[in-house]
């Protein structure tokens, strides 16, 4: 069954409404997810008599002259997408949304909404350790910088000094950051920015490298939250100071189609620590 979104869900999907369930195996393996309880409710009043002459198959409707598409928006880069949305047939009230691989196609498992935002229908998916961590409070519907939590300078410093530091009796910083992990990243990007290697740096007196800055994809104020550390090479990308300060402080949609690109590079981490890329992405939508 479904479950309308709680408070907690709607501030951080900034919804109006919204619906939830899991994607069972079945669904998955048929490419097709029945609208059921609050989940019809909504998009039944929220679409009205759209619906009303898509029944029966997709040549059916369009034998009516009818698209059976219908146009939603996927979260959370609100990018439309169409996908056909009707009832099924010898059953009028079963209505349902068919999936398409490359829009929108959760795995079993997860789990998908729908919910209405600025006048429109949205799309989500999301980890059950993500639904977890909206509706605890964990983490901050409106403030991208809370969530983030900027990377100490200190450290970043020293990631571009060719010694270890002196002056510390260790090398493993707040939240357990490790210096030699940290420049594992670095190297192995080449320093690089994975970002926006276009966008102009310098060259670190100390290293002779460019001055690089290293950035947890999810970040490490989440670590108490996790068992598996995130303090590992695939959660570290490296990045020039500019793009570092993007991530943080910057519109999403300057930033977005690359982070997706850097995202699915890591997709095996991601989900080895149980989210899904959109759990990821959500962080920096906000």
């Amino acid at each position: 069954m479904s479950e309308s979104f709680t408070p907690a869900m709607e501030r951080f999907f900034h919804a109006k409404r919204g619906a939830y369930s899991v994607v069972t195996n079945d669904e998955y393996n048929k490419s097709q997810i029945t609208f059921v309880g609050s989940e019809q409710e909504l998009v039944e009043d929220f679409l009205g008599s759209e619906l009303d002459q898509r029944h029966g198959s997709i040549a059916a409707i369009q034998a009516l002259g009818i698209d059976p598409d219908l146009e939603y928006r996927l979260f959370p880069s609100g990018r439309p997408i169409y996908l056909t949305t009707s009832y099924k047939t010898n059953k009028p009230r079963e209505l349902r949304l068919y999936l398409r691989v490359g829009q929108f196609k959760p795995d079993p498992g997860w789990f998908w909404g729908v919910f209405e935002r600025e006048g429109s229908l949205w799309l989500c998916e999301m980890s059950p350790d993500m639904l977890q961590k909206i509706n605890s409070g964990l983490l901050d519907p409106i403030d991208r910088v809370e969530n983030l939590e900027p990377e100490i300078d200190d450290y970043q410093f020293d990631l571009n000094n060719a010694k270890a530091p002196d002056k510390k009796k260790s090398e493993v910083y707040q939240y357990g950051r490790d210096r030699k992990v940290a420049l594992q990243a670095l190297s192995r990007a080449r320093f690089s920015c994975e970002l926006f290697p276009e966008y102009p740096t310098f060259v670190s007196r100390s290293s002779g490298n460019s001055f690089m800055e290293a950035h947890h994809l999810i970040p490490m104020k989440l670590q108490d939250s996790f068992e598996k550390s995130l303090d590992v090479l695939d959660n570290i990308c490296c990045l020039n100071p500019l793009s570092h300060r993007m991530v943080h402080f910057g519109a999403y949609n300057a930033f977005e189609e690359r982070l997706v690109s850097i995202v699915r590079l890591r997709s095996d981490f991601i989900r080895s620590v149980g989210w899904i890329e959109d759990d990821v992405l959500a962080l920096y939508a906000i």
